[in-house]
Order: structure tokens, then sequence, then C-alpha cells
């Protein structure tokens, strides 16, 4: 898949873990240029048919030269819930691993259901 530019460069070790993995991320936002507490989305589940959600992403957000990743849901009305949270980590190869096999545990079981 195309990445956008803009991600920040521990999503695109995310990103790169989960190619070794052997599994895909469905959509890639990166985070708005202008808005630099924004994090990145990598889409695991998309619902364009449901009415009341959009799907289900991993986010990465960046404070302090520390990284976090955290399962979210992206519903039409009532903000997003999230859960699975890796808090704190230091942008590393094993960090990046870690997160991605988050990403890929919870997608691969929510694909399969």
């Amino acid at each position: 898949m195309q990445r956008p530019e803009g991600l920040w460069p521990f999503t695109e070790m995310v990103l790169d873990q989960i190619e070794l993995i052997g599994s895909r991320v469905l959509k890639i936002e990166a985070r708005d240029a202008l808005e630099p507490e924004e994090p990145d989305f990598l889409w695991g589940l998309l619902t364009p048919r449901l009415e009341l959600s959009e799907g289900e992403y991993m986010t990465i957000d960046h404070e302090a030269g520390e990284f976090s990743a955290a399962i979210g849901m992206r519903g039409c009305s009532g903000g997003d819930p999230t859960f699975a949270d890796q808090n704190f980590l230091q942008p590393t190869i094993e960090n990046a691993a870690l997160v991605a096999q988050l990403y890929c545990n919870y997608f691969t079981h929510r694909t399969q259901s």
C-alpha cells in the first residue's frame, strides 16, 4: 500500500514490521502537518456498510520523544472509544515489532470473526 507523506518515523517502523509479519493495513492516514498533536491512523477494519461505525484502527501518537499506540473504533456519533494501549515507547525496532504484533493480533482476530 502507498504510504502517505508526513507519518511519524515510528509509524513507518511499525508499518515495516507489519509487512515483515506478512500482514497488511487497509488504509493509512497521516496526521495533519498543521496539527502536530494528532496521531497517525492505521486502519485494520473498514465498515462502510454500517451507519454507526466507520471501522477500527490503531493510532500512533507522539509526545515528548516517546510514542504510544492504541486500538480504537470510529463511531459516527459519540466519540471514538480506545483500548489496548501501549504507552511511553522509545522509537526502537523492538518497540515497533511489539506494536506491529499488537496490530496484527487484534485485526487478524477481528477479520476472522
